[in-house]
């Protein structure tokens, strides 16, 4: 289980920008959406899809800071969010502020 739960990880950190929904993650590892979801929940002790979220908007943090010719938005998308909502939603419980340029 450790090591199932490190490679996932380690790929999610090696790869923020990928599909890593949970049924893509199952489907690359070789176990069922639900097996993967409770050992990821058990070890992180929250759910997936959070721990992706914290995961992007730390790494969209980073591209502000460094890129402020580019438009948040633009650096979120980039880094894996499909939706302004769950970006400044995820954002906001991160950091507790909305994001700014730097």
């Amino acid at each position: 289980k450790n090591t199932l739960v490190c490679d996932v990880l380690q790929y999610a950190e090696e790869n923020p920008t990928a599909d890593l929904s949970l049924s893509a993650i199952a489907n690359k590892v070789g176990y069922s959406h639900e097996y993967l979801s409770r050992i990821l929940h058990k070890y992180l002790m929250e759910n997936w899809n959070s721990y992706v979220n914290r995961l992007r908007v730390r790494l969209v943090d980073t591209h502000l800071k460094t890129q402020p010719e580019k438009s948040v938005l633009d650096i979120a998308y980039a880094c894996g969010f499909d939706s302004p909502n769950t970006f400044y939603r995820a954002y906001k419980r991160e950091f507790g502020k909305k994001p700014k340029q730097h």
